[in-house]
């Protein structure tokens, strides 16, 4: 991880983990298979990155093997990465 940021929580999948930040920002790094980084990209992963996709901000998350979800402030809840077996909540 990069930057120097602090995390209050963190999920940690088979490929990727995610932090929150007390600032209610959500980080994730590791592989980005299927975006699961949640940045609008699915290039090679590595270091932290903002999750950026689905807007924030971010309560607590939790990561599979290449999919995220999380819930926001407001009590709604997002996912991204691979949806293959409807694990992203949509049809």
């Amino acid at each position: 991880m990069s930057g120097g940021r602090q995390y209050d929580a963190i999920g940690v999948g088979s490929n990727t983990a995610c932090g929150h930040t007390a600032a209610n920002e959500l980080y994730c790094w590791g592989s980005n298979y299927f975006g699961a980084l949640g940045n609008g990209r699915t290039d090679a992963g590595g270091v932290d990155a903002p999750v950026r996709t689905l807007g924030g901000p971010y309560g607590l998350a939790s990561v599979g093997g290449s999919h995220s979800c999380a819930l926001r402030t407001d009590a709604s809840a997002r996912c991204w990465g691979d949806g293959f077996f409807g694990q992203l909540g949509e049809r």
